[in-house]
């Protein structure tokens, strides 16, 4: 048997996912035409134009650190244009801006809940991994997703994020040390996270679809990338379980090995 099909036959021992857009979908919770950034500076007071440019640029270090927090950063800029915010006027900001993740998070799909049940019953370690700032996660620990993982990364802990190899790595780790050989990683493609999950090493690689598929934050070219970049594409995610343990047939297993070819650069973040 070539060692590649062995391989693939080997029981998947760890699945990593992505969370936002991938377990729960804050497009689904997010008012009509409503902006974090735009709504910041409307309830600062101060130009938008501007503040979406300083909110673009931090937008690295806000991934990559839980301090400062999100509302730090903001009363930060209010001071640095002589409109410094109230505390008080900054913990409203904070609820606003926090209250469509959180209602993600609070409200998973039941379907979501069913399929990381049934990969735990059959011994599957299930790892998170998020880019995410502090803000957007404050609610994971009330979420009904939370105790379903046997280890959680969130970039503004890990001080990495996709698709830096380390952050990857992080989370094999925090799995007990599983090799990618023996994972699979499963997201909706944003930020490069596929191609990082190759370049990391991951057995196989999952483009879920499930909501990318339909709520506009994707281009039908861009889901097209992401399905080349992936093993598999699930478009439900009760497909997800079969995507991730059963062989793949060895049409599907030729190709992902001629995928699996020199890796690109990793993005700017």
């Amino acid at each position: 048997m070539p060692p590649d099909r062995k391989l693939d036959e080997a029981p998947i021992e760890a699945v990593v996912l992505d969370l936002f857009h991938t377990l729960v979908d804050p497009e689904e919770f997010r008012p009509p035409a409503f902006h974090r950034a735009d709504h910041i500076a409307e309830r600062l007071g101060v130009p938008r134009e501007p503040f979406v440019r300083y909110w673009r640029e931090t937008f690295p270090e806000r991934l990559v650190h839980r301090e400062p927090s999100v509302l730090e950063w903001i009363g930060e800029y209010a001071r640095s244009v002589g409109a410094p915010a109230s505390a008080g006027l900054l913990r409203e900001i904070g609820r606003e801006i926090g209250r469509v993740p959180a209602q993600a998070l609070a409200a998973p799909r039941p379907e979501v809940l069913r399929a990381l049940d049934e990969l735990r019953e059959r011994g599957i370690r299930l790892g998170l991994l998020s880019n995410c700032d502090e803000l957007e996660v404050r609610g994971w620990a009330t979420s009904p997703l939370a105790r379903r993982f046997s280890f959680t990364g969130f970039s503004c802990e890990l001080g990495f994020a996709k698709p830096d190899p380390r952050a990857y790595e992080a989370v094999l780790q925090g799995l007990g040390g599983i090799g990618p050989e023996r994972a699979a990683f499963a997201g909706d493609g944003s930020m490069g996270e596929l191609l990082g999950a190759k370049r990391a090493g991951f057995r196989r690689v999952v483009f879920v679809r499930a909501f990318v598929g339909h709520n506009g934050l994707r281009t039908a070219k861009q889901r097209a990338t992401f399905a080349r970049q992936a093993d598999l594409t699930v478009d439900r995610f009760e497909r997800l379980v079969p995507a991730v343990t059963r062989p793949l047939p060895a049409r599907r297993r030729r190709a992902a090995a001629a995928r699996r070819g020199p890796i690109p650069k990793r993005p700017p973040v």
